[in-house]
C-alpha cells in the first residue's frame, strides 16, 4: 500500500506576519506546500495527510487544536508574539526561523492527551486560589531588583492566605475532605513553572493529567517554587509537532 504524501501548510495571523524579517518570509515561502492566512474556517479542508504550522495568537489555540482532533491533521506550533500561554505550555522554540527548520525536518509525531473542565479544552494549567495564580503568571520585568520586590510581596501573601476545607472525589476513588490554599491541574508537568518542579515522570500522551492541591504544609514547596522561577535560567526548547 503506497504512503500518503504529505503536504506542508502554514497558517498565519496577518498582521504580525507582516513584521517577520523578509528573508525569513522568502524562505517560509520556499519550504511550504502552501501559506495561508487565518479564519475561521481554514481548518475545515484539511485532514490526515496535511502537515500544518501554525503562526497564531493564544486566542486561537484552543480552536485549532479541537480541529486537529477532528480532523487527523499533524500540528506545529510557531512562536507568534501573542502566544505567550502555547510557547509556555507546549515548550515553543522562541527563535521563529529556527522553529520553521525543526518542524520541517521532524517526521515523528508526539501523541498528545486533551484534558477538558466543564466541556472547554484546557491547553495550559487551570488555577484555583490566588496564591497559585500568583506563582505561574510571568513576570516581563527581569531585573534583580524586580525580582526581589515580586519575593517580597509573594511571601506577604502567603502570610495572608488562609485555607479552606474542600471535599474531593475522583471516578470510583472514595470521597476526601482537606484543606487547601490552592489548587492547580493540568494536563502535563511543563505547562507550569511548580509542576515542572514537583514532577518527575509525566508525558504527553499517558492519558492522565496532574491535580496539585496546596495544603498549608506546602507553603514551603511552594515558596522554593517562584524562588526557582524567579532566578531560574531559560530552558532549552525543541520544536515539536502533536497529533492530537
Amino acid at each position: 500500500m503506497a504512503e500518503k504524501e504529505i503536504k506542508t501548510y502554514f497558517i498565519y495571523e496577518e498582521e504580525a506576519f507582516r513584521e517577520i524579517d523578509e528573508a525569513i518570509i522568502e524562505h517560509i515561502k520556499a519550504s511550504f506546500d502552501e501559506l495561508i492566512s487565518y479564519q475561521n474556517q481554514v481548518f475545515d479542508e484539511l485532514n490526515d495527510t496535511c502537515k500544518v504550522a501554525v503562526f497564531i495568537p493564544d486566542e486561537a489555540i484552543n480552536s485549532c487544536i479541537l480541529k486537529a482532533h477532528e480532523k487527523g491533521f499533524s500540528l506545529g506550533f510557531l512562536p507568534h508574539p501573542k502566544a505567550i500561554k502555547a510557547t509556555n505550555s507546549f515548550h515553543i522554540e522562541e527563535d521563529l526561523a529556527q522553529a520553521v527548520d525543526e518542524f520541517l525536518d521532524i517526521e515523528q509525531l508526539v501523541e498528545s492527551d486533551l484534558l477538558y473542565c466543564n466541556e472547554m479544552l484546557i491547553n495550559n494549567y487551570m488555577v484555583i486560589g490566588d496564591i497559585i495564580t500568583e506563582i505561574t503568571k510571568k513576570d516581563q520585568q527581569n531585573s534583580t531588583f524586580q525580582k526581589a520586590k515580586n519575593f517580597v510581596q509573594f511571601a506577604k501573601k502567603i502570610n495572608r492566605i488562609r485555607p479552606k476545607s474542600l471535599s474531593l472525589k475522583a471516578d470510583d476513588k472514595d470521597e476526601f475532605e482537606t484543606a487547601a490554599a490552592g489548587i492547580l491541574i493540568t494536563p502535563h508537568a511543563k505547562n507550569a513553572v511548580i509542576s515542572r518542579i514537583i514532577l518527575e515522570n509525566s508525558f504527553l500522551n499517558d492519558g492522565l493529567f496532574h491535580c496539585l492541591i496546596f495544603s498549608p504544609r506546602s507553603f514551603t514547596k511552594v515558596l522554593f517554587a517562584y524562588i526557582k522561577m524567579l532566578f531560574s535560567f531559560k530552558e532549552k526548547k525543541a520544536q515539536l509537532i502533536f497529533h492530537f
